[in-house]
């Protein structure tokens, strides 16, 4: 008979397992979304997703195609732009310091990826599916064109990309999900 410490003490074992694993696959394949590889050896429910999403944090922060930094500026140096609270995301003015953008985003994680040239490279995550966007500046606003949409399926994850104008201040993650 397992006692509830013992029980305990291999749910803790299961949980370090099971973020080593997702490490090291991480390293031997060149795996960027260690987030997927970690929800998908855990297989929790209740009240232990709590503990998951701590997990993913922590892997999240070691993950290289994702930089957990407060804030940068925009490579034309105009803007400076953070995320807080891991849903909200505010844009200044890098010269006055005012916010031209400020705007959370319920039940969605947001996370910066490298950035390439004059563009907002932001990743949203909602549970098990995820999509890329790169914005760029237009006309006062941040704008893209294409949207890069991830889904979990038996064989891995599938990537969709669909054309479509998304932008920043009117961005709906369900709208733009629904129509995959």
């Amino acid at each position: 008979m397992v006692t509830e410490t013992q029980n305990l003490k291999l749910t803790n074992s299961k949980y370090f397992l099971a973020i080593l694993l997702s490490v090291l696959i991480m390293a031997c394949t060149g795996t960027k979304r260690t987030e997927k590889a970690v929800a998908d050896t855990l297989e929790l429910s209740g009240d232990s997703q709590l503990k998951q999403r701590s997990d993913l944090r922590s892997v999240r922060q070691q993950d290289t195609s994702t930089v957990n930094i407060p804030s940068f500026k925009t490579a034309d140096g105009l803007s400076t732009v953070g995320i807080t609270n891991d849903s909200c995301l505010i844009i200044t003015d890098a010269k006055t310091g005012k916010p031209t953008f400020d705007k959370c985003f319920e039940n969605i994680i947001i996370q910066f990826r490298p950035m390439k040239g004059n563009v907002l490279p932001l990743t949203f995550i909602s549970g098990k599916h995820y999509m890329d966007i790169d914005f760029r500046p237009e006309g006062g606003e941040w704008v893209a064109s294409e949207v890069m949409i991830f889904n979990p399926a038996k064989d891995g994850e599938k990537g969709a990309l669909k054309k479509v104008h998304v932008v920043l201040s009117d961005f709906d993650y369900s709208s733009i999900a629904e129509g995959e």
